[in-house]
């Protein structure tokens, strides 16, 4: 009865590590897309004003076109 005790409480320790290990590497990677985020949204808005520069670099009279 003893080792049976011994046993489930190791068994119950091994599992609450586990548990605790993937929480905290789902939660870092959460946090690390959330970091992400905002980059997608900064390229698109760096390619699209690179996009405009680019078409007033190749009309000569876009200044005229104010």
């Amino acid at each position: 009865m003893r080792r049976f005790l011994l046993f489930c409480f190791l068994l119950f320790c091994f599992l609450l590590f586990a548990f605790s290990v993937s929480v905290s590497a789902g939660i870092r990677v959460f946090v690390s897309v959330l970091q992400a985020l905002p980059l997608c949204g900064a390229a698109l808005t760096f390619f699209a004003a690179a996009k405009k520069v680019r078409e007033g670099l190749n009309n000569p009279f876009s200044a005229w076109d104010l």
